[in-house]
């Protein structure tokens, strides 16, 4: 009988060792083909049941994890949907706003340039302090008539409890959109008999968010504009403080001066013509004094119209301070919600990562699961 030596008919170079090697390392990855196959076959991952809208939705891992992803890019895009939403009703506010505004410092500025405004202004120079007269001027016949702080402050505050509304409806529409788009991936109950199934409530996670909607304090950043406005000025303080206001201030207060010294020359000279007409007696004094008040009244007048000459000039200029403090208040206003609406996305991420990890918690969620977080 004849042995077949296969190993003298290998081929040059090729050793025993070699194929023995071979043939081993070929086992082995047979081997660790089957265990890996029975180990994916014995670790079948559960389905999730996602509950949306009240509606079960039962879903494979993939496409489970595209609704998470769906979820978390319709969070992002909700962020600006919300500002889109109240622009309209905001400009629309701050338009009526902002006319009122402009008509009260019209009828300020036309009583301003009036002869009652300037006369009254010159006599106020030549008693005392004109700046906290003017101050209260501008008080009482501009900004209290515009209303606008009340306006913008009301407009501060309604937006908050708008931004909330429109943020709460954006959510429930997300979680609608959601359960529309994966619908047809739903697994029919009939084929689910006998699988693991987990459940993940997003109506509780959305609902969560309705927690800090009770609590202002937790999310708004700054309080809502009032009297406080212009850093805490007020209009009728950052009107004062524009250049154009300071120098109509002091040129009245120029031409008072000038008043002051033309009346007290008027005096003197009417006190000596007094003393000419009558050395003694009243009559004396009363013919000065009469004397004196006309001349006082002719270098008035005289001073009124070189005033009213030079303060038509300043006109423009105050009509665009009157301008330029709006644009401020505006400014100030639009950083102040935004701040909101940052304020509150940052508070409605928080809270729904807690009640989202929360969810996942409570439904025992398999590790391989936990890349399905939903935010």
């Amino acid at each position: 009988m004849t042995r077949l030596v296969f190993w003298k008919h290998l081929p040059a170079g090729v050793s025993l060792a070699h194929l023995v090697i071979s043939v081993v390392t070929m086992l082995v990855i047979l081997f660790l083909a089957g265990m890996s196959y029975r180990w994916l076959a014995t670790s079948h991952s559960p389905l999730i049941q996602y509950i949306i809208n009240g509606e079960s939705l039962v879903l494979s891992a993939d496409d489970g994890a595209a609704l998470s992803r769906d979820f978390s890019e319709r969070l992002d895009v909700l962020e600006q949907d919300a500002a889109q939403r109240l622009e309209p009703w905001r400009e629309e506010a701050l338009v009526k706003a902002r006319e009122q505004y402009q008509e009260a410092g019209d009828h300020y500025l036309d009583w301003y340039f009036s002869a009652a405004g300037s006369y009254t202004r010159l006599g106020v120079s030549l008693a005392g302090d004109l700046a906290p007269w003017m101050e209260d001027q501008i008080q009482d016949r501009l900004v209290a008539p515009s209303g606008a702080e009340q306006a913008l402050s009301n407009l501060h505050a309604e937006y908050r409890e708008r931004l909330l509304d429109v943020q709460q409806g954006l959510l429930s529409e997300a979680l609608g959109d959601l359960y529309l788009n994966y619908s047809p991936d739903s697994i029919p109950a009939a084929e689910i008999e006998g699988e693991a199934i987990v459940t993940l409530n997003l109506d509780r996670v959305i609902a969560a968010t309705n927690d800090i909607t009770g609590s202002e304090a937790l999310f708004w950043s700054t309080p809502p504009l009032g009297i406080g406005l212009m850093g805490g000025a007020g209009i009728t303080a950052a009107l004062m403080a524009r250049p154009a206001m300071v120098a109509a201030r002091a040129m009245v207060r120029r031409f008072a001066v000038r008043l002051g010294l033309a009346a007290t020359r008027s005096v003197t000279a009417g006190g000596t013509a007094a003393a000419g007409a009558a050395a003694t007696g009243p009559g004396a004094v009363v013919a000065g004094t009469v004397t004196a008040g006309a001349i006082i009244a002719m270098a008035a007048g005289t001073e009124y119209i070189a005033l009213v000459k030079q303060e038509e000039t300043l006109r423009p200029a105050m009509e665009e301070t009157l301008v330029e403090v709006w644009a401020d208040l505006e400014a100030e206003l639009h950083s102040a919600l935004e701040a909101d609406r940052q304020a509150w996305i940052d508070a409605m991420r928080d809270q729904l990562r807690r009640s989202s990890s929360q969810e996942i918690r409570e439904a025992e969620l398999p590790e391989v699961y936990r890349v399905l977080q939903l935010l």
